[in-house]
């Protein structure tokens, strides 16, 4: 499974995080950069359709 630097980014979210909304992961990333939360979440269902 191939994923971009920007799931990457997601996912360490939330592998850092023992429990965590898509809110937690928007405001997450908003502190390190110019992330909007539409972008966040269809980043998250992209992860979701590519399955573990």
């Amino acid at each position: 499974m191939d994923i971009t630097k920007t799931e990457l980014q997601v996912l360490q979210v939330i592998w850092k995080s023992k429990e965590c909304s898509s809110n937690h992961i928007v405001e997450t990333l908003q502190k390190s950069g110019d992330w909007h939360e539409k972008t966040v979440k269809t980043l998250l269902g992209r992860l979701v359709k590519k399955g573990p």
